[in-house]
């Protein structure tokens, strides 16, 4: 399954982030799928966290992030870690966001 875009690959991930159910319906991605360097970071470290029926947050994410660089000497929390993660999330439009314009407008 290839992913169309750069938006559809971020909502996927902040659904995965965000969402908890999303992640067993999401069964057939891969991390190649994502044309996005960080989103395949991120995804690849869910992917891990849910390989070992862990939880997937933000934090849960970037902690997985640090031990890859610390024991390959990456820089993939710098690229991709909490602050990218974050970013992601409040720039993804929710429900909570439209009935909040839609009130601001009235």
């Amino acid at each position: 399954m290839i992913l169309q875009d750069l938006f559809t690959e971020r909502r996927l991930l902040v659904a995965l982030l965000t969402e908890h159910a999303v992640l067993a319906a999401a069964d057939t991605v891969e991390t190649q799928d994502f044309t996005d360097y960080r989103h395949w970071v991120v995804f690849a470290a869910i992917r891990q966290l849910q390989s070992e029926s862990a939880d997937v947050s933000i934090a849960d994410v970037d902690e997985v992030l640090t031990i890859r660089d610390q024991t390959y000497g990456s820089f993939l929390r710098e690229r991709a870690g909490a602050a990218f993660m974050a970013e992601l999330v409040l720039e993804s439009p929710r429900y909570e966001h439209a009935v909040l314009w839609e009130h601001d407008m009235k």
